[in-house]
């Protein structure tokens, strides 16, 4: 590095294939809002690959349904991307880069679970569809995944107003991505059926 001519000291980067984060709606959160622990005002951004609707323990997901859920982060793509540009069509999918596995998916099924690093492929990756940017978008990307079937006995989501609702079920299925350096996951709710 140098500015103006002068060289700099000498530094190492380290660089990272990826950064994964998945896209909330905590950005339109005002100043003075008050968030509550079992709030959805900052629920992930994963919506209903039919519709387009958002997932929400109000309109919640089936098992079987194909789901997109938003991310940042997720790498380069293949062909490579120009940068500042939005996503052309048809959509870029993720690029495999020299020592970085392909993107990982996991399933939890648990109340209100958070999101854990995956770190072997699993029954659960038959589930990842597509993984790229989405197109007509600078540097979005889109995971379109199905929802495995429901286990038995799952608990439906429950949001009661007030603060008995810290103990509710705000979310029952994790999904979980990870890539080489890093995870993030959304805690959805599905609908456990009768």
């Amino acid at each position: 590095m140098s500015e103006n001519g002068v060289p700099g000291n000498a530094f190492q980067l380290a660089p990272a294939f990826d950064r994964i984060h998945i896209i909330t709606n905590c950005a339109y959160v005002q100043p003075g809002d008050i968030l509550l622990p079992f709030s959805n005002i900052c629920g992930p951004i994963v919506t209903h690959g039919g519709s387009g609707a958002l997932v929400t323990p109000a309109n919640p997901a089936k098992s079987g349904e194909v789901l997109v859920m938003y991310a940042f982060g997720l790498g380069t793509t293949t062909p490579a991307a120009k940068t500042g540009e939005a996503a052309p069509l048809p959509a870029l999918t993720l690029a495999q880069t020299p020592g970085s596995h392909p993107l990982l998916i996991g399933h939890d099924f648990h109340k209100n679970a958070a999101p854990q690093r995956v770190e072997d492929p699993t029954p659960d990756q038959a589930s990842l569809l597509f993984a790229g940017l989405t197109p007509g978008f600078v540097g979005l990307y889109q995971v379109n995944f199905r929802v495995p079937a429901i286990p038995v006995g799952l608990p439906p989501c429950s949001i009661p107003a007030g603060p008995p609702g810290i103990l509710a079920v705000r979310s029952n299925l994790t999904v979980s991505i990870s890539g080489s350096f890093s995870f993030d996951g959304a805690a959805i709710c599905v609908d456990p059926g009768n």
